[in-house]
C-alpha cells in the first residue's frame, strides 16, 4: 500500500471514528458517545448537555437546603470564629439547629434509630464542612474555624456563583464515598452528570430508585467492576447500593432535588423517586450541545501528527492532555520502541532524600506505622499506589516495603499515567492471607449463618465468657442465645485490621463490621461493629477462643 493510500485509509478511518463517537446511543440516554465524554470531564461547563439555568432568582436558590446552611455559617463566622470540638467537629447545637429546620431528612435520624449528638452523626453537616474547607472558604486553626478572605468574597457575591462552586467542589473533589463502607476505585464520583441527565429526562414522572440504578449501570457497566467482591457482597451488588447511596441519599436531597416516597431502600424496597421542581429550576437540557472547538485541540492533534511521521503510525491525543504530559508519553513509546529499559526504574529510585529507618531499629509496632505511612504518603506523591494487605502486622509490612517493594521495577510513572502496584506482583505467597485470618473471617461467617448451628470443633474447649474462663458449651449457648434474636441476617461488608500477636494468642481486630438483622416482627435494621477475635493455636489448626464486637449505644455481642 502506498503512502498516499495509507493517508486516505487514516482519513476514512477518523471520519468513521467521528461519526461513531458523535451518533446517539440508546444505553447513554440517547447522547453520544462524544456528549458523555464532555459531560464526565467538563461537567456543567460550555458545550455540556447540562447546564445552570441563567439569573436564577434569589428566590429560587433560598429554596437550596446546603446553600441555606453555608450562607448561615459564613455568616456566623464573618462575625466570629466558631470553636470546635475537641475532634474537631461543629458545635452540636449548630447541626441540631439545621437539622430541626427539617431541609434536609436523613432516614436513621428521622425514624430515631440514630439519636443526633454531634456532627458525626448528621450527613449533611460533614459533607458542608469538608466542602467549604475545600474551596478555602474557610480554615481550622487551634481548634477554632475561620473566615477566609475568599469565604468574605464570595459571601458578599451572588448567590448564584456561590452555589456553582459549592455543587462542583462537592461532586467532583468531596469523596461522595465517605460515608458508605463501598471500596471503590472512585469512577463513580465522575459520573454524577450523567446521573443530572437521567433526573432531566426521567425525573418529571415517579420512578423506582432502581431505575436509575440501572440505567447508570447500562451506560457504564464497567462501574461493577471497580468494586470488590468479597463473601458478604457481590461485585453488582456493591454498585448498585454505592450508586442509590452516594447519588439519592447523600449528595443530591442535600440540595432539594428530589422527592421520595414509599417505604425504605431497604427495609420495604419499594420507594420512588422523582426530580422536583426546584431541580428545574437550577438545570437545563441542551441535547444538541457539542464539545466546543479549542486551539489546544488543533495543537494536540500537530504535535500527534508529527510524532506519527516519526514512528510511522497513527496516534490521536485529546485537547485535555497537557503538553507536557503528551511529550512524557510519546517520550516512553521512543524507549519502549528503542529497547533501552529507559522507561522503566526501581520504586526506591523516586524516593531519593527520604530516610527511612532500618527495620531492626524500629522499637514498637505504633513506629512502624508511623514509618508506613510516611512512606506511602511519599509514593502517591510521586504517583506510585500500594494497598497494604491487612493481615500484616506493620512491622512486617514495613521490613517488606524497605526491601522487595522497593527493589521492584515498574514503568516510570506520572500524574496522567500512574503507577498501581499489586502485592501479588511482587511476592504472591505474602499476599495469600494466612490460615489465622482465615480462621477469624471464618467466625464471623458462621456467626452470622442463622440456617447452620456453630460447629463445636471451631472454637476452643475453654473459651472467655464475661471476662472469665468459661466451658466452650456455655461460650456458645451465649453465642446462640444471640442468634436467637433474629430471623435473618444478612452481612454487608467488613473491614480488617492488622493481627496481634502475644503470649500464644493471634487477635484479629475487625475495624468494621456491617450487617443488617431481621427480627422476628420483621423490623430490619442495619448494624455497625467494632471488635475483636482471639484465636488460639491447637494441633496446628487456629480455634476460637473469644470475641467482643460493640456498635454505638454500647450494644453488641462479646464472649
Amino acid at each position: 500500500m502506498s503512502d498516499e493510500e495509507m493517508n486516505e485509509l487514516n482519513r476514512q478511518l477518523r471520519a468513521l471514528t467521528e461519526q461513531q463517537n458523535n451518533a446517539p446511543k440508546a444505553e447513554f440516554a440517547g447522547l453520544s458517545s462524544e456528549q458523555v465524554f464532555w459531560l464526565n470531564h467538563h461537567p456543567l461547563e460550555e458545550g455540556c448537555v447540562v447546564r445552570w439555568r441563567e439569573d436564577i432568582s434569589d428566590e429560587v436558590l433560598a429554596q437550596v437546603p446546603l446553600l441555606t446552611f453555608a450562607v448561615d455559617l459564613l455568616s456566623r463566622l464573618r462575625e466570629k470564629e466558631v470553636k470546635l470540638t475537641a475532634k474537631g467537629n461543629l458545635p452540636a447545637r449548630m447541626v441540631k439547629e439545621w437539622y430541626a429546620t427539617g431541609l434536609i431528612a436523613q432516614y436513621d435520624l428521622d425514624k430515631g434509630i440514630t439519636k443526633l449528638s454531634s456532627e458525626d452523626d448528621c450527613y449533611f453537616a460533614t459533607t458542608l464542612k469538608y466542602v467549604l474547607g475545600g474551596l478555602r472558604w474557610t480554615k481550622k486553626r487551634h481548634g477554632k474555624l475561620s473566615l477566609t478572605a475568599r469565604g468574605k468574597k464570595v459571601l458578599a457575591g451572588p448567590r448564584q456563583a456561590m452555589l456553582e462552586q459549592l455543587f462542583l467542589q462537592h461532586f467532583t473533589n468531596f469523596n461522595l464515598g465517605y460515608f458508605d463502607g463501598y471500596d471503590d476505585d472512585g469512577g463513580l464520583q465522575h459520573l454524577f452528570g450523567f446521573f443530572l441527565v437521567l433526573l432531566l429526562k426521567k425525573g418529571k414522572d415517579w420512578q423506582k430508585n432502581t431505575a436509575y440504578v440501572e440505567a447508570m449501570l447500562e451506560a457504564f457497566p464497567m462501574l461493577v467492576d471497580s468494586f470488590p467482591s468479597d463473601r458478604y457482597v457481590t461485585q453488582g451488588k456493591a454498585a448498585r447500593n454505592a450508586i442509590e447511596v452516594r447519588f439519592l441519599d447523600r449528595s443530591l436531597s442535600f440540595y432539594g432535588l428530589l422527592r421520595f416516597r414509599g417505604g425504605h431502600r431497604i427495609l420495604e424496597n419499594n420507594r420512588e423517586v422523582m426530580a422536583t421542581d426546584l431541580f428545574r429550576s437550577l438545570f437545563r437540557f441542551e441535547p444538541d450541545a457539542r464539545r466546543p472547538e479549542r486551539e489546544e485541540d488543533v495543537d494536540a492533534q500537530i504535535r500527534s501528527a508529527l510524532f506519527d511521521a516519526e514512528m510511522g503510525g497513527v496516534s490521536w491525543s485529546s485537547g485535555d492532555l497537557p503538553a507536557e504530559l503528551q511529550k512524557q508519553f510519546h517520550d516512553q513509546i521512543r524507549a519502549f520502541h528503542a529497547g533501552d529499559g529507559a522507561g522503566r526504574v526501581t520504586i526506591g529510585s523516586l524516593l531519593s532524600g527520604l530516610e527511612l529507618p532500618a527495620p531492626d531499629s524500629l522499637d514498637s509496632e505504633e513506629a512502624a506505622v508511623g514509618e508506613i505511612e510516611k512512606l506511602l504518603l511519599a509514593l502517591q506523591e510521586k504517583h506510585v499506589f500500594f494497598e497494604p494487605p491487612h493481615h500484616l502486622p506493620p512491622s512486617r509490612l514495613y521490613r517488606f516495603l524497605t526491601t522487595d517493594f522497593l527493589a521492584h521495577e515498574i514503568p516510570t510513572p506520572n500524574p496522567m499515567m500512574p503507577a498501581f502496584v499489586p502485592l501479588e506482583s511482587i511476592d504472591p505467597e505474602l499476599a495469600q492471607p494466612p490460615a489465622t485470618v482465615l480462621a477469624a473471617e471464618d467466625f464471623m461467617v458462621m456467626l452470622f449463618t442463622l440456617d447452620e448451628p456453630l460447629p463445636e470443633d471451631r472454637f476452643h474447649h475453654v473459651m472467655r465468657l464475661h471476662g472469665e474462663v468459661a466451658p466452650r458449651e456455655a461460650a456458645l449457648a451465649h453465642a446462640n442465645a444471640w442468634r436467637a434474636q433474629w430471623s435473618a441476617i444478612t452481612p454487608l461488608s467488613f473491614a480488617p485490621g492488622p493481627i496481634q500477636e502475644a503470649d500464644g494468642f493471634i487477635t484479629y481486630p475487625f475495624v468494621q463490621v456491617r450487617f443488617e438483622t431481621t427480627d422476628h416482627a420483621g423490623n430490619t435494621q442495619e448494624r455497625e461493629w467494632v471488635g475483636v477475635v482471639q484465636l488460639i493455636p491447637v494441633d496446628d489448626d487456629w480455634l476460637v477462643y473469644g470475641g467482643s464486637f460493640q456498635e454505638e449505644g454500647g450494644l453488641g455481642f462479646g464472649f
